[in-house]
């Protein structure tokens, strides 16, 4: 593959983000190695513009964030010749860990050196490209909960009572799922759909092997509304409860007596209508990743 070494590329990163000081890790080991880069520090509403404005400029655009952020890049990036690469600065960073993505700065310096990349698959849902999963049902209204109490707490700190407040009432749909292999109908307080599919490593092991094999997986829960005791059971054993099946074609769900609906997107949320039309998009864009 031809190497990138002498082509500038920009880093972008959202200056009110919790962990926007660790970006000058990264720049000044960048300084160090002499990579020549254009820094953007920019405010929350101009980061969408920005990556959309470097990508067109730029060969190669890191962007640093969590899950959201690198969604928001992924909607940008996918099907064009740039390269996303990832800085690791969010709370949870799922999509780094388990595409096993360049973390530390050396990685990094390692991997825009000698230009390593791969195709990988996005999903999308409506209009919304996302990177991990999707779901209706009982992690949208914890997400939605999370994000308003973490405006008063430290985000990790919203989590708990977030969880418990949602425990409590959260809301059980009748949806059905169709494509040109599947016809169900169920009743469920949790569904998600994802990027390729979850391992089914248990207890606690629960990832992505493959990134690239144009999938769409699919998890149903089956017992109505959950509970902390069926939440430990779905975590800690192979749970008999929840329907696992995989699909490569667009998938149709519609939730009945919803004419807009409230789903999760990498752990944020959006409302959006209903039927929501899934669809995988092979190799749709390319990051930086080790050797």
């Amino acid at each position: 593959m031809q190497n990138n070494k002498s082509k500038k590329f920009a880093v972008i990163a959202n200056k009110k983000a919790r962990n926007a000081q660790k970006i000058n890790n990264y720049t000044e080991r960048f300084a160090q190695a002499h990579l020549e880069f254009d820094l953007f520090l920019v405010e929350p509403q101009l980061l969408r513009d920005t990556i959309d404005s470097c990508h067109q400029k730029y060969p190669l655009v890191l962007v640093a964030g969590g899950d959201g952020t690198v969604r928001t890049a992924a909607q940008i990036c996918a099907h064009s010749p740039c390269t996303l690469g990832i800085l690791p600065l969010g709370t949870l960073n799922h999509f780094a860990k388990e595409l096993n993505l360049p973390i530390t700065p050396d990685e990094m310096i390692e991997a825009i050196n000698a230009h390593h990349t791969k195709q990988i698959d996005l999903a999308k849902v409506n209009e919304f490209i996302f990177v991990n999963n999707s779901s209706i049902g009982f992690y949208p209204r914890f997400a939605q909960k999370r994000d308003e109490l973490s405006k008063s707490y430290n985000k990790w700190l919203s989590y708990i009572p977030s969880f418990f407040q949602v425990l409590k009432h959260h809301p059980k749909y009748q949806v059905s799922l169709t494509n040109n292999q599947l016809n169900m109908t169920f009743k469920t307080s949790f569904l998600m759909i994802s990027n390729n599919l979850y391992s089914h490593k248990f207890p606690l092991t629960i990832e992505r092997e493959r990134f690239d094999a144009a999938e769409l997986g699919i998890y149903v829960y089956k017992k109505g509304k959950l509970s902390l005791k069926k939440i430990i059971n779905l975590l800690f054993r192979r749970p008999q409860d929840l329907q696992i099946e995989k699909t490569s074609l667009p998938l149709e769900i519609k939730v009945q007596q919803q004419t807009k609906i409230r789903i999760a997107l990498d752990g944020d949320t959006e409302e959006t209508n209903n039927p929501l039309c899934y669809s995988i998009l092979p190799g749709a864009l390319k990051v930086l990743v080790k050797k």
